[in-house]
């Protein structure tokens, strides 16, 4: 991700890998970059339709906040915090 980042550095805002755990030890990881041809370089990562994508994440492992905020994307700890808030 980082040498596909640097290469295309003006669409930094386009790149994105986060992770939900599915269970202790087991994640689900999402990569998304701006073209299908990037994507080659992730060696068994399947397309998702973007309505498929969660919009509730546990781990941001690369990505541009704010687009990440744009995207309508949240933390799992912060939705649970926000529950717990307004109960």
């Amino acid at each position: 991700m980082e040498k596909l980042l640097m290469a295309n550095a003006t669409r930094y805002r386009e790149f994105m890998m986060f992770m939900i755990e599915v269970k202790v030890g087991l994640a689900d990881v999402y990569v998304s970059v701006p073209t299908k041809e990037l994507m080659a370089v992730f060696d068994g990562f399947e397309p998702v339709a973007e309505t498929d994508v969660p919009k509730v994440i546990d781990t941001l492992l690369a990505a541009d906040v704010n687009a990440f905020k744009d995207a309508g994307f949240e933390f799992a700890h912060n939705k649970r915090e926000k529950q717990r808030v307004a109960q």
